[in-house]
């Protein structure tokens, strides 16, 4: 299925794999959204729609439908975002695309790199639009090799969990494939039980369960962890930014096993190869406990992403509710 040009937009399906794994590997900026696999897990959770603008430059547009509520639904509007993959355009071709009746009523635009920040500042200054830091959005990034041998103090109480869940459990290391991917799955069903028991959603499991399904086609890779040859967690990502940098999309353990997600944090990064230098952890959402969690591995650095809001004094650029189209 090819995606249409400009300014014909269709919701991302699976089929869209061909045309969009090869493009995806020309992305350098390690942004953790930049996948393919990304792009198809979250497309039920945002109802993505896309467009080929150019043979370098993809819009991907979103509806929001997370706290806090927005000005948009203030208004009895739709929140629609809308990110730009490859190319950023030109100051031209940037207004052509915002005046088209899709795009016009997006509210703003996110995923935007710090390089791309840099580069286009004249656009954004001609255009009077502010690029804000989107801090809840950064991916936190951290060396491999740290996180392979958790060395020194600052490791000091991440070593001592692997420790003792060695000290308890046998424990084994396998990759994700045909023979185990029942056990993650096993993992994944225990995890969500686990969640529901204390949180009213089933967080991302939908996501997951799909990305271990189609893991070869989405050309996921990842380990299972076994405690006394029970399964206990796994780790599932993808190579990206030209294979120097992992992503790490999800990573799932059972609370039983004591030490566990240390453990499978620390054998992930033993079975990647040397070539790879960073791990990307992806965000914290703004979720406080996560983002104490994420910080006491040290991350090396973030991702930084900013946001660019297309309103004009609390007013959507031409946007009515005759406009919209979900």
């Amino acid at each position: 299925m090819a995606i249409p040009k400009f300014p014909n937009f269709i919701p991302v399906a699976f089929e869209h794999k061909d045309e969009l794994l090869p493009f995806y590997a020309t992305l350098k900026d390690g942004i953790c959204e930049n996948t393919f696999a990304s792009l198809y897990l979250d497309s039920y959770k945002y109802r993505y729609n896309i467009s080929r603008f150019s043979e370098k430059t993809y819009i991907v547009t979103g509806i929001e439908n997370t706290e806090p509520k927005t000005l948009c639904e203030k208004l009895g509007l739709v929140c629609r975002f809308c990110y730009i993959l490859g190319e950023f355009p030109s100051s031209e071709d940037f207004t052509k695309i915002f005046l088209d009746t899709h795009m016009k009523c997006c509210c703003y635009l996110k995923n935007v790199s710090k390089s791309t920040v840099e580069k286009n500042a004249k656009l954004f200054e001609e255009k009077k639009l502010h690029a804000e830091y989107d801090r809840d959005n950064a991916d936190y990034l951290y060396k491999r090799v740290e996180l392979a041998e958790l060395k020194g103090k600052a490791f000091h109480k991440k070593k001592n969990l692997v420790n003792k869940f060695n000290a308890e459990y046998k424990g084994q290391t396998k990759q994700i494939d045909e023979a185990t991917e029942s056990d993650a799955l096993y993992i994944l069903n225990q995890w969500k039980r686990q969640r529901t028991e204390h949180a009213e959603d089933e967080g991302d499991f939908l996501q997951c369960s799909l990305a271990l399904q189609y893991r070869k086609e989405l050309q996921l890779t990842g380990i299972i962890l076994y405690a006394d040859e029970k399964p206990a967690a796994f780790s599932l990502g993808e190579m990206i930014a030209g294979g120097t940098m992992y992503d790490t999309h999800f990573e799932k353990g059972i609370d039983s096993f004591h030490g566990v997600y240390q453990a499978v944090n620390e054998q992930m990064a033993l079975s990647l190869p040397e070539n790879v230098e960073l791990i990307n952890r992806e965000q914290d959402l703004g979720d406080e406990g996560l983002r104490q969690a994420k910080l006491t591995y040290r991350p090396c650095g973030m991702v930084e992403k900013y946001k660019v809001c297309l309103w004009n004094n609390k007013t959507p650029l031409i946007c009515k509710p005759d406009d919209m189209q979900v």
